[in-house]
């Protein structure tokens, strides 16, 4: 499973923030409270949406960090009362597609930070990193694919 390298223009997106620690994660729970106020996100474009990790802290065996479903937006003008904007910088990532039911995910999660990752010419870049959903995806549908992008630098830059 080798990813393409891709550099992302800046993006600007709205969304729904949870934070989350090892005890309780639910993001199907976040993205069922996401998508009946995802058409009333002015300025919207596109039919994708976004799943970006942020502020990630391991402690131990203790993982925090924060969740935002989101979806992009040509400006921040009228953000919807309880949503959060977010704008992620002009970044390069590896692109990896992950086939198949979203509880497959953990498989690919530990084949790019287990494997790949160590392996390649790149470092990973303290930036957030996040799922791409394209319109109609299916959580459990084995056909399903949805794009995860790691952000990276060449190593030694």
């Amino acid at each position: 499973m080798e990813p393409e390298i891709i550099t992302r223009p800046a993006m600007k997106l709205v969304g729904i923030a949870q934070q989350y620690d090892s005890a309780d994660f639910s993001l199907p729970r976040l993205w069922s409270a996401f998508r009946p106020y995802r058409d009333k996100i002015k300025n919207r474009i596109g039919d994708e949406s976004f799943g970006i990790y942020e502020s990630y802290e391991e402690d131990g065996d203790e993982v925090r960090f924060s969740y935002v479903c989101s979806a992009p937006v040509a400006n921040f003008d009228d953000i919807p009362e309880g949503m959060t904007a977010r704008e992620l910088p002009e970044q390069m990532y590896a692109k990896f597609i992950h086939k198949g039911p979203i509880s497959n995910l953990d498989q690919t999660l530990k084949y790019i930070w287990g494997s790949w990752l160590p392996k390649s010419d790149y470092d990973y870049v303290e930036k957030p990193d996040f799922e791409l959903y394209p319109p109609g995806y299916n959580v459990a549908d084995p056909a399903s694919e949805m794009a995860l992008h790691i952000p990276i630098a060449k190593k030694g830059q």
